[in-house]
C-alpha cells in the first residue's frame, strides 16, 4: 500500500535547480568481480596531461523512472565560453537547438515520454547532446514532492566497467532501479543482477543488445531488503550508466519521507582509496554513508579502524558523526546522505552527495546556491593542512581559525555559512568542496566538483632521479612515472609532491600521455631534501643535496644586432648569468663591445664571484646592416616649350650609407626627350646588405594654355547690368591646372561691352583672347494697380480718384489707366485697367474695379391736410396731398408713384352712436377706405362733442435701389372753423391696413 503522498516525499524543485547549476557529481559504484575475460575494459581517455572532468562536447543521457504521474523533464546546459549546440532524441523524432552564454544556464525542455517508464525493456529514448565548445549538462526529472537531478558525464570519459549504486527498498515505496544508454552502435551490455529481479535470477549474467540512441532500465519492486546496488554492468563499448531509486526513504522505512534519487555513475577506474568526511551543519545525529567496493577483499576503515571487508559489489552502510576519514586498501566509492527530517527532527530532507577521494580534489571551484527557496546555505571544506590560511572564498582568505583538524589525517575541515548566489573558491593545493542547504521539509547537496581521472587503475609510481646535487639558487626537477598493472602509462591523474629537509615545499601536477608528472623547485638553503611523490596509497621518494658557495653560472646567447651609423654595433651575450650563492662580482666580454663590420664576431663571456671562482661561455654576435642608404633627389623641374616635347635634364641625386653604397639609377635618365606632361622620376640606390632607398621628384614639360573666346548676349538683371563669361572652352594641352581671368570684370552695363580673357597655368605661362558681352533688357516693368474701390452714389453716380505705380530695371515709366482717375462711375461695378512700357518695348498691365452703391433712403417732408365741411361724405385723398418734398441722394426728386400706404388710423370710432356721442358723427360706417397704393377715401365727419377727428396716414417711400423711408401725415376734420387746423390726435380708435397692432378695426356697430 502506497503511503500518503505528503509523507512519501517533500523534495523541493529549487534544490534540484541547485544541483543542476553547479558541478554536482553523480554517485557511482565499483565492480564486485573482475569483468568477463572475453571483454576488454574500455574507457575513453585523453592522452594529454589535462585531468578528465564532467565537461565535454558530446553526451549520451537518459531519464530513469520517477514515482508515478507524468514528469517534467529538462536539461540545463552551461559553459565557460559562448557556443551553440543541439539536443536530439532520435527515437522520438525530437530536436532542439540551444545557445550558451557564459555564466547563464540554458534550459531545454524535453517531452515527458522521454522518461523510461518500463522495466527490463529496450526503448529508443537515449538523449544526445552536442556542442561546439565544452559545456556542463544537468538533467532534471520533476514531479511535485519527488524530484531529483543528475550531472551528465561526457562520452569521452564513458567506460565499460560499472557497479550500480542506488538505495535499498524499505517497504514504503519499493523501486530500486538503474538504467544505461549506448554511446555507439552494436553495443552488448552484460548485466549481473545483485538480487533476483523479474525474470533475472541474482548472480546470473544476461546480455542486453543496444544500438546507438537506445536505452534500458531495470527496476526491482520486491520487499526489503531488495537492492540493485552492487549489480555488475560491463559492456563491449562505452555506455552511460544511471543508478538510483524510484522514491527512497533514508536511512530506513521508519524515517519520513521518500524522494526520487538518480545519479549518472562513473566507471570504476575513477574510484579512490582515501576520503575525508565533514558533517552536515545543523544535523544532530550524524549522516548516513554508503561505501561500495570495486574489488574482492577490499578492507574499509573509518577513522583508522577497520569496519568491513568487502568483495566486488558489496556495500557497507553506516552512520558517521563528526569529521572523520574513510580509507580502503583498494578503490571504493563513497556517498554521503542527508537523513530524512524525522531522523533528528531538524529542518531537512534526504539528498545524496558523492564524496570524492582526495586524490580527485581540485584546486579551484565555482559553485552556486539556489537563488530562492533556501535561506540557509553552507559550504563544507576538506583541505590539506598546508593550504589552510591560503584558501580564498570570493577573493577573501578564509581565516585559519575557521578550520578544525580531522584527526591525524593531515586535512582540516570547515563549515562556512554563505549567502545566496554564486561563489568562487581557490587554493594553492587541491581541496574538497561540498555545497548544501536546508529549508522547511527541503534540502539539497552536491560536491562542488571533482576530477574523473583513472586513479583506480594505478598500481605503481616511481620517482626519478633518486639522488643528485646542485648549487643553491638553481632549479631541481623530479619526474614521477605512473603505470597500471600492465606497466602501461596512466595519464591525467594528479600526483602530489612534498619536499622536507633544507627546503620545505609542496605542489602537484597531472601525468601526461607518457604517464609522467614533473615537479620543479628552487633550492635556497644548503642541505639535503627528502622528496616524496604520492598518488592514492602509492608513493616513492628521492633525495637531493644542495651545495652552498657554488661557482657562478655563465649563460650566453647568440645575438644579432643592427649596425649603427658607423657600421658598428654594441651587444651583450649575457643570457642571465648568475651565482647560486648570490655573490656574483661581474661578467666581461672578450673582445669587448662594440663590434665593427657586418658579419659574425665570436665573443667569450667570463663571470667571476667574490671567491674568485669563474665560469665562461662563448656566443656569436652577428652584426647586420639594417640601416638603408640615404638618397636625396633634386627639386621638381619645370621645362617650358612652345612645341609638343622637350629635352628633360636635371641635377644628379646624392646617395650615402653607413656601410657603403652602390650607384644611383633613375627611371628617366637626364637628357631624355619627353612629350608634354608631368613625369614622376624615381631614383634608387642599395648597399651591400641589400638595403635599398629611393626618392622621387617631378618634371613637367609645359606649354601655355590656349585661351578661347566667343561673343555672348546676356539679359540685364534687376540693376540693368549683365554678368557673363566669354570663355568658350579654353584648354591646357599638357593637362595643367589653369585659371582664366576676364577684364574688365562683370557686371556690364546695357549694350555692347568689350572684354579680354587671360588664361594662366599653374606654372605661370599664359595666353589671352577678346570678345563682346551684349547686355539686353528683357525684363518688363513691374506695375501695381490701385486696390478695388467701393463708393456711395451721389447724383446718379460717384467720382473715383486713384493712382497706379510702375517700376523698371532700366527705365522710368508712367502708367496710364482706363477710365482715368476723376471719372464718374455709374451705380454698379465697373472694370478698369492700367498699363506701362519701358524703353526696350517690354510692357505690363494690371486691372481693378470701381463699385458704386446706394445705401441711403429717400428724404421725405410732409404737411397736414384739412377736410371741410364735415358733411359725412367721402373726400378723395392722395399721398401727394401731404407730400411737401421727396428727395433721394442718388436718384434726385422722386414722384408720388414711389409711395405706398400701409395703414390709416382714426382717433374717433368708426360709429360713435353706441357711446352717445354720435352727434355730428353721422352714424356711418367705412369711414376709411384705401383705394390704391397711394390713395384713399376718408369720410369728412367728427363727433359733435369732440375736439375734431384726426386721421393718420402711414406710408413707405422707396428709391430705385430699394432703400425705404417709412413716414406719415395727418388728415383732420376740425370741430369748427374757429380753428380749422386744430384736430389733435387723441390716440388710435379705428385702423384700416397692415401693422394696426392693438388698434381696433371696424366699429362693432358696423357689423350689424
Amino acid at each position: 500500500m502506497i503511503p500518503n503522498r505528503s509523507l512519501v516525499s517533500r523534495c523541493s524543485l529549487s534544490a534540484c535547480h541547485a544541483a543542476l547549476t553547479l558541478a554536482a557529481i553523480a554517485a557511482c559504484s565499483p565492480p564486485s568481480a573482475p569483468p568477463p575475460p572475453a571483454r576488454e575494459v574500455l574507457r575513453m581517455q585523453s592522452l594529454s596531461g589535462a585531468t578528465s572532468d564532467s565537461r565535454g562536447t558530446e553526451f549520451w543521457l537518459m531519464f530513469t523512472g520517477n514515482f508515478t504521474t507524468v514528469p517534467q523533464l529538462s536539461l540545463f546546459i552551461a559553459g565557460d565560453v559562448a557556443t551553440t549546440g543541439s539536443v536530439t532524441i532520435p527515437g522520438l523524432a525530437f530536436s532542439s537547438s540551444f545557445s550558451v552564454t557564459p555564466g547563464v544556464v540554458t534550459t531545454v525542455t524535453l517531452p515527458s515520454n522521454a522518461e523510461i517508464s518500463t522495466s527490463d525493456t529496450v526503448e529508443n529514448k537515449a538523449i544526445h547532446v552536442t556542442a561546439g565548445a565544452e559545456v556542463s549538462v544537468y538533467g532534471l526529472n520533476r514531479i511535485q514532492f519527488t524530484t531529483d537531478a543528475f550531472l551528465g558525464l561526457p562520452t569521452d570519459i564513458a567506460g565499460t566497467d560499472y557497479v550500480v549504486l542506488g538505495f535499498p527498498n524499505v517497504n514504503v515505496v519499493n523501486g530500486t532501479e538503474f538504467g544505461f544508454a549506448a554511446t555507439q552502435d552494436d553495443t552488448v551490455v552484460t548485466v549481473t543482477p545483485h538480487v533476483t529481479t523479474g525474470a533475472h535470477p541474482a548472480g546470473v549474467p544476461y546480455d542486453v543488445h543496444l544500438g546507438l540512441g537506445q536505452a534500458y532500465q531495470l527496476r526491482n519492486t520486491n520487499v526489503a531488503p531488495a537492492d540493485l546496488t552492487g549489480t555488475i554492468v560491463t559492456s563491449t563499448k562505452p555506455i552511460a550508466l544511471f543508478g538510483g531509486h524510484e522514491c527512497a526513504n533514508i536511512p530506513d522505512g521508519g524515517t519520513l519521507a521518500c524522494d526520487y534519487i538518480v545519479e549518472q555513475l562513473p566507471s570504476t577506474d575513477t574510484w579512490g582509496r582515501n576520503f575525508v568526511t565533514v558533517p552536515l551543519a545543523t544535523r544532530l545525529r550524524g549522516d548516513t554513508f554508503r561505501i561500495l567496493a570495486a574489488t574482492d577483499g577490499t578492507t574499509v576503515s573509518v577513522a583508522g579502524a577497520p569496519v568491513a571487508v568487502l568483495n566486488r559489489g558489496q556495500v557497507h552502510q553506516r552512520l558517521i558523526t563528526g569529521a572523520s576519514t574513510i580509507t580502503a586498501d583498494k578503490p571504493v566509492l563513497v556517498a554521503q546522505y542527508s537523513n530524512g527530517t524525522t531522523f533528528d527532527n531538524v529542518t531537512s530532507d534526504p539528498f545524496m552527495m558523492l564524496v570524492p577521494p582526495h586524490e580527485q580534489f581540485l584546486a579551484s571551484y565555482t559553485v552556486l546556491t539556489p537563488t530562492s527557496g533556501f535561506p540557509i546555505n553552507f559550504i563544507n571544506l576538506a583541505a590539506p593542512a598546508g593550504a589552510v590560511g591560503a584558501i580564498k572564498l570570493d577573493g577573501v582568505v578564509i581565516p585559519a581559525a575557521q578550520f578544525t583538524a580531522i584527526g591525524a589525517s593531515g586535512f582540516d575541515a570547515a563549515q562556512l555559512s554563505v549567502s545566496v548566489g554564486s561563489h568562487n573558491l581557490t587554493g594553492p593545493l587541491p581541496f574538497g568542496v561540498f555545497v548544501y542547504g536546508f529549508a522547511s521539509a527541503d534540502s539539497y547537496g552536491y560536491p562542488g566538483g571533482m576530477s574523473l581521472s583513472p586513479v583506480a587503475i594505478v598500481t605503481s609510481i616511481t620517482l626519478a632521479p633518486k639522488t643528485g646535487s646542485d648549487h643553491t639558487g638553481n632549479s631541481h626537477c623530479v619526474t614521477a612515472t605512473v603505470t597500471d598493472q600492465n606497466a602501461g602509462p596512466v595519464s591525467g591523474v594528479r600526483v602530489d609532491f612534498a619536499v622536507t629537509g633544507a627546503n620545505s615545499t609542496a605542489g602537484f601536477s597531472n601525468t601526461d600521455g607518457l604517464g609522467q608528472a614533473q615537479f620543479c623547485y628552487v633550492g635556497t638553503s644548503g642541505g639535503t631534501d627528502h622528496i616524496v611523490a604520492t598518488i592514492s596509497n602509492l608513493s616513492d621518494d628521492a633525495s637531493f643535496l644542495w651545495i652552498s658557495n657554488a661557482p657562478p653560472v655563465a649563460r650566453c646567447a647568440d645575438r644579432t644586432v643592427a649596425a649603427d651609423s658607423v657600421c658598428a654595433a654594441a651587444a651583450s651575450i649575457d643570457n642571465g648569468s648568475f651565482d647560486p650563492d648570490g655573490n656574483l662580482v661581474g661578467c666581461t666580454q672578450d673582445p669587448p663591445s662594440p663590434y665593427t663590420g657586418v658579419g659574425p664576431h665570436s665573443v667569450t663571456l667570463t663571470c667571476t664571484d667574490t671567491e674568485g671562482e669563474t665560469s665562461s661561455c662563448t656566443a656569436t654576435v652577428t652584426v647586420t646592416d639594417a640601416t638603408p642608404p640615404t638618397i636625396a633627389c633634386p627639386a621638381d623641374e619645370l621645362i617650358n616649350t612652345p612645341t609638343d616635347s622637350a629635352i628633360v635634364t636635371y641635377p644628379a641625386p646624392v646617395a650615402g650609407d653607413n656601410c657603403g653604397t652602390t650607384g644611383v639609377t633613375c627611371s628617366i635618365p637626364s637628357g631624355t626627350t619627353e612629350p608634354l606632361g608631368t613625369y614622376t622620376i624615381t631614383c634608387s640606390t642599395s648597399d651591400g646588405s641589400e638595403n635599398t632607398a629611393s626618392c622621387s621628384f617631378r618634371v613637367h614639360v609645359n606649354a601655355p594654355p590656349d585661351a578661347i573666346c566667343s561673343d555672348i548676349m546676356v539679359a540685364a538683371d534687376a540693376s540693368c547690368h549683365g554678368d557673363g563669361s566669354i570663355n568658350n572652352g579654353s584648354v591646357d594641352r599638357d593637362g595643367d591646372a589653369f585659371t582664366c581671368v576676364q577684364a574688365p570684370p562683370p557686371p556690364y552695363a546695357l549694350g555692347d561691352n568689350p572684354a579680354t580673357l587671360t588664361c594662366t597655368d599653374e606654372h605661370g605661362t599664359r595666353n589671352s583672347c577678346s570678345a563682346t558681352i551684349d547686355v539686353v533688357d528683357r525684363t518688363p516693368p513691374a506695375i501695381v494697380c490701385p486696390g478695388n474701390q467701393t463708393l456711395e452714389c451721389v447724383d446718379h453716380g460717384a467720382v473715383a480718384s486713384f493712382t497706379a505705380s510702375a517700376t523698371d530695371n532700366c527705365s522710368v515709366v508712367d502708367p496710364t489707366c482706363t477710365p482715368p482717375s476723376g471719372s464718374s462711375f455709374p451705380v454698379g461695378t465697373t472694370d478698369a485697367t492700367c498699363s506701362a512700357s519701358d524703353g526696350s518695348g517690354n510692357a505690363a498691365s494690371c486691372a481693378f474695379t470701381v463699385t458704386v452703391i446706394d445705401t441711403h433712403p429717400p428724404v421725405v417732408t410732409t404737411s397736414s391736410v384739412t377736410l371741410w365741411p364735415p358733411d359725412h361724405k367721402y373726400s378723395a385723398f392722395d399721398v401727394a396731398d401731404c407730400l411737401t418734398r421727396v428727395v433721394d441722394a442718388c436718384d434726385g426728386q422722386i414722384t408720388v408713384a414711389s409711395a405706398h400706404i400701409t395703414r390709416i388710423t382714426s382717433d374717433e370710432a368708426e360709429d360713435d352712436k353706441l357711446s352717445g356721442g354720435g352727434l355730428g358723427d353721422g352714424n356711418t360706417c367705412d369711414d376709411i377706405v384705401i383705394t390704391g397704393p397711394h390713395s384713399a377715401n376718408l369720410r369728412a365727419e367728427r363727433m359733435g362733442h369732440g375736439n375734431g377727428r384726426a386721421y393718420t396716414v402711414f406710408f413707405d417711400v422707396t428709391d430705385a435701389q430699394g432703400n425705404v423711408t417709412s413716414t406719415s401725415c395727418q388728415v383732420g376734420v376740425p370741430h369748427d372753423q374757429s380753428d380749422p387746423t386744430s384736430f389733435p390726435d387723441d390716440g388710435c380708435r379705428f385702423c384700416v391696413g397692415t401693422g394696426c397692432g392693438s388698434c381696433p378695426g371696424h366699429d362693432a356697430a358696423c357689423t350689424f
